[in-house]
């Protein structure tokens, strides 16, 4: 699948250099990131990626879209429009979310 030049195999990519091995889980929408739990996600638009990362704590970024909370967990939503996106910060992001998805 592929994005106006970005493909979604880099997000991907970015998430093992990141953590680690992941199963995927893919939906119609979306493509779900698995350890013991989902951690992340990536669905496809038009022209660009939208994300998340699950994380323990709420991250304070212009980046971010939106940033829900579910208990004890916050879903930081991002868009990555090319792989400049997928830069040292956001590698940093699921670095952390791959942990919070990883059975201890």
């Amino acid at each position: 699948m592929e994005v106006s030049g970005l493909r979604h195999d880099a997000f991907l990519s970015a998430v093992r250099e990141s953590g680690g091995p992941v199963r995927l889980s893919a939906a119609k929408t979306r493509i779900g990131l698995i350890t013991g739990m989902t951690f992340a996600a990536v669905m496809p638009r038009r022209d660009y990626l939208r994300a998340h990362v699950v994380l323990r704590r709420r991250l304070r970024s212009a980046r971010f879209l939106r940033i829900d909370r579910f208990q004890p967990y916050w879903v930081h939503v991002f868009e990555i429009h090319d792989e400049a996106d997928l830069d040292d910060e956001l590698r940093g992001w699921l670095r952390e979310s791959y942990h919070v998805g990883t059975p201890s």
